[in-house]
């Protein structure tokens, strides 16, 4: 069992030459030219039986193998019984096959192959020995192309089958049908263009290109760009997940002093990456991550992929509500009158506290934290979509609201008991994501809306024995709430 393309069934056929090589002795390795083990290669071979379950899944068939079980093989040592795909035997097709694994005849060998062996049954999986087939490292793949293509006397440039390799993927046949894929045409030369123009993506250029034109916010360049590719006939979706590979290998090189091997590119790219990584925050390359993953998710299911590639290119740029919040409530900060004096200040009265405001609901301008951050309501409401955005909150997006927020606290508002405890699970990366933005620590708590009522009850009693207090100092008679 394992991925696809790493040889599975390629190896059952070898471990049935092993097991009827006529010239190596029982259990040895397969000669691989005697008579049975050339029938097997050609697939002629009478005793070893290959079954594909995808198209053979029923009962009948099934009750047909049995019957076939019951004699002895004709030519080799063992009859085998490859079994490929067999995830996709019906329940009852197993069932009538169990016995028959269980107590097999001693002539009979059963080699079953499937891609998912979580879909077997248990009482299947307990007959077996199991052998777990893993991906393909790049460096083999890339070292087999090497190998077929000066077999075969193909000049092939390595950038271009090391891309061959990476879209592999960890399999040797993917790798193998885009190189097979190149050579069709009948030319003696392998390049990376070639290799471009098969896959329907662009090479390293062109993505190093469009986040050059992020960085410096020309978006009439990011999206003539875009123009151009398409026009070239790339393809929209393997655009985007490219992009996101992109932006994955500023990641993996802003941490690792030799990522080549990871990231399965020249080093002269890499340079290229490291210099481009330079002029970028960890923020924004996350922030970059977060909107093209969500892009890639919503084209798998669009019928106009690339207005939403456009879009993200748009909201990479910084339009359509990016701007950092920080900046906008900096920018509204300047902005915003100083507050005036009071006209009386009595020479007793005691010191200003050198604590920072306490958090106060966004419903109440006047003592609201427009004072402290600059925000006005329409402000939170923006910024928790755009927190919602980066978090990929969208369960929460309408169900939750910024109740308060101060340079310390966020409280959160929820509209019922499951959006509280919605909240609850997520309040450490939602308190992650708003100390991200806003550049100081904050930690998220969420109220239910009866709950936040009884709090401003409280803080407005406590305010108002506060000011009473004063009065009573000032005016030099005792001044209660009540009055």
């Amino acid at each position: 069992c394992g991925t696809r393309g790493t040889g599975k069934t390629t190896m059952a056929r070898l471990l049935a030459e092993g097991i009827n090589c006529s010239e190596s002795p029982e259990g040895g390795k397969p000669c691989g030219h005697c008579e049975n083990c050339r029938a097997i290669q050609e697939g002629s071979f009478i005793d070893v039986i290959e079954i594909d379950a995808a198209s053979n899944n029923g009962v009948d068939d099934v009750r047909a193998l049995k019957e076939s079980v019951l004699y002895p093989p004709a030519v080799g040592k063992k009859k085998v019984y490859i079994i490929d795909e067999v995830h996709m035997l019906s329940n009852s097709a197993f069932n009538a096959l169990l016995k028959t694994l269980e107590e097999p005849p001693e002539y009979v060998v059963f080699i079953l192959c499937t891609t998912e062996p979580e879909k077997l049954l248990q009482t299947v999986l307990s007959r077996c020995l199991r052998l777990d087939f893993r991906r393909v490292p790049e460096a083999k793949i890339l070292e087999g192309m090497k190998r077929i293509c000066a077999d075969l006397g193909i000049e092939a440039e390595e950038d271009a089958l090391r891309i061959a390799a990476v879209k592999a993927d960890g399999s040797v046949r993917d790798g193998l049908s885009i190189l097979d894929q190149c050579l069709s045409g009948g030319d003696r030369k392998i390049g990376k263009n070639e290799v471009l123009e098969y896959l329907g993506t662009a090479g390293q250029e062109a993505f190093l290109e469009l986040t050059e034109h992020i960085l410096n916010r020309r978006l009439d360049a990011a999206l003539l760009l875009i123009q151009e590719l398409l026009n070239d006939g790339k393809d929209v979706r393997q655009l985007l997940n490219d992009f996101l590979e992109h932006y994955r290998g500023l990641l993996i090189v802003k941490f690792l002093e030799k990522p080549e091997d990871i990231l399965g590119m020249s080093s002269e790219n890499i340079k290229r990456l490291r210099r481009q990584r330079e002029r970028m925050e960890l923020s924004q390359i996350n922030n970059g991550i977060v909107e093209i993953s969500k892009t890639i998710a919503d084209a798998k299911w669009s019928n106009s992929p690339r207005v939403l590639l456009e879009l993200c290119i748009v909201k990479l740029v910084g339009f359509l509500g990016a701007v950092p919040v920080r900046a906008l409530t900096e920018e509204k900060a300047q902005e915003a009158p100083a507050p005036e004096k009071e006209a009386y200040e009595s020479p007793e009265a005691e010191p200003e506290s050198s604590e920072k405001p306490k958090p106060v609901s966004s419903e109440m301008p006047e003592k609201s934290v427009q004072a402290s951050l600059g925000f006005v309501p329409e402000d939170l409401e923006e910024l928790w979509q755009e927190l919602c955005d980066k978090g990929g909150f969208n369960a929460l997006r309408d169900r939750i609201s910024i109740h308060s927020l101060d340079e310390k606290r966020a409280v959160l508002k929820a509209q019922s008991k499951m959006a509280k405890a919605n909240a609850e699970n997520k309040l450490s990366e939602i308190g992650n994501i708003f100390s991200a933005i806003l550049g100081c620590s904050i930690k998220a708590e969420v109220k239910l809306e009866e709950e936040l009522a009884a709090d401003g009850g409280a803080a407005e009693r406590a305010h108002a024995e506060e000011v009473a207090a004063k009065a009573s100092k000032v005016l030099g008679v005792e001044v209660s709430i009540e009055e």
